[in-house]
């Protein structure tokens, strides 16, 4: 399993040995440069692997580090192992995404951040996926950020089609973005229509513009209908 455990902008990775006798669950390092140090001291790595079929990195006390939860064969009584992160002085950013026109829980969205780490400005990904099977993530994104103290540029790639971009996002929060509603147009009976499509009992506040200087509302809308979609008279149709 893949987490950035120390928070320095690099997936280091996890691995369980099964029911492979005589073998301990194995931590690798990565060294930001495409190769990967075996860590060798301290638990986990030094604890015995027997029957350590599943895992999954988890921040269950959301101080903004990766713990580890590893689950042991059910076949033999063996005790589940939780490892709690004792962390160290490096920044991190959480995403939670909520969905309105892709699924609720947003599961097949991409999340990018860009920021500058010791000197180094470069992407990282993470996609929001249930895990593994056996191995349940969590449905949050979850960033190391080493040295830096704002990301430059979080970007979310919905299921949707739809992107949103934010910019210099502070570091060390745990922030929730809610899919923005998209506008639709279509046309009946020679007359244009514009149709909201966004979350189940949000309410949305939609204005009109000839110039995209001045505004005037056409009042607020609440999506009730199952799929999500809402007709909104349009004032302009004429034109």
């Amino acid at each position: 399993m893949w987490g950035d455990f120390d928070n320095d902008g690099h997936l280091d990775l996890f691995v369980v040995h099964g029911l492979n006798p005589g073998k301990t669950n194995a931590v690798h390092h990565n060294n930001g440069d495409g190769s990967f140090t075996g860590v060798r001291s301290g638990s986990p790595a030094n604890d015995a692997g027997a029957a350590s079929t599943f895992c999954t990195w988890a921040d269950y006390d959301e101080d903004g580090f990766l713990d580890l939860f590893v689950a042991r064969s059910v076949f033999v009584q063996f005790t589940n192992l939780l490892y709690r992160n004792n962390g160290n002085s490096n920044h991190w950013l959480k995403v939670r995404l909520t969905g309105t026109v892709s699924n609720r829980q947003a599961i097949g969205a991409k999340v990018r951040v860009k920021a500058t780490i010791r000197g180094k400005t470069f992407w990282q990904l993470r996609e929001i996926s249930s895990g593994p099977a056996f191995s349940q993530t969590p449905l949050t994104a979850h960033f190391g950020l080493g040295d830096a103290t704002t990301v430059e540029t979080l970007r979310i790639e919905w299921p949707s089609g739809l992107v949103q971009e934010f910019h210099n996002v502070p570091a060390n929060q745990s922030q929730t973005v809610v899919e923005r509603p998209r506008l639709q147009i279509g046309v009946s009976g020679g007359r244009s229509e514009v149709f909201l499509r966004g979350g189940r009992g949000l309410r949305y506040q939609i204005e009109v513009s000839t110039n995209l200087t001045i505004w005037s509302s056409t009042g607020a809308f609440t999506v009730t209908n199952l799929n999500g979609l809402v007709q909104i008279p349009d004032v302009y149709a004429a034109g």
